[in-house]
């Protein structure tokens, strides 16, 4: 059994979008409103700028907060997942797990309707019996991922069993 899932086209994707919707919605105004200030639309522009400034809120939102990239990896004796958000993981600590399958104890999988972030949530079982739950987001994980990852994770469950 080996499962490899990540998301990195999807975000790549999403946040070339939304750089493009930043330049488009930002950047091209404010262009505008400095180079043609007595045109029709520079004028709309100027008297308009909050549209401007609650997009840019938005952008920043989506790119700094609400985006997650995520690494799944299970073979026949890891587990190993990755979950972080792209610009914060450079100054924060990435969110990972890497244990042997015997660990592994439980599992679900949640979705929250508000966003296109899921949850993963490990139970694992420690070589000092302590027992540790650890959550991670994934972003725009699709239905099919998320029997892949069903799968993998209850072909190990039943095995340790």
């Amino acid at each position: 059994m080996k499962l490899f899932i990540n998301n990195r086209k999807k975000v790549f994707l999403l946040i070339i979008g939304f750089l493009m919707l930043f330049v488009s919605i930002i950047l091209f105004p404010i262009w505008f409103i400095n180079y043609f200030p007595l045109s029709k639309f520079g004028h709309f522009l100027s008297e308009n700028i909050m549209y401007c400034i609650i997009t840019l809120f938005v952008f920043l939102f989506f790119v700094l907060k609400a985006v997650y990239y995520f690494n799944i990896t299970i073979d026949n004796y890891i587990v190993k997942v990755t979950s972080f958000r792209p610009f914060i993981s450079f100054f924060k600590e990435k969110d990972y797990v890497d244990i042997p399958h015997n660990m592994l104890n439980d599992f679900s999988v949640s979705y929250n309707f508000l966003s296109f972030n899921s949850s993963l949530k490990l139970k694992i079982d420690t070589s000092t019996g302590k027992k540790i739950i650890k959550r991670f987001n994934l972003s725009m994980l699709s239905h099919n991922e998320v029997k892949k990852i069903n799968k993998a994770l209850e072909s190990i469950i039943t095995m340790k069993k």
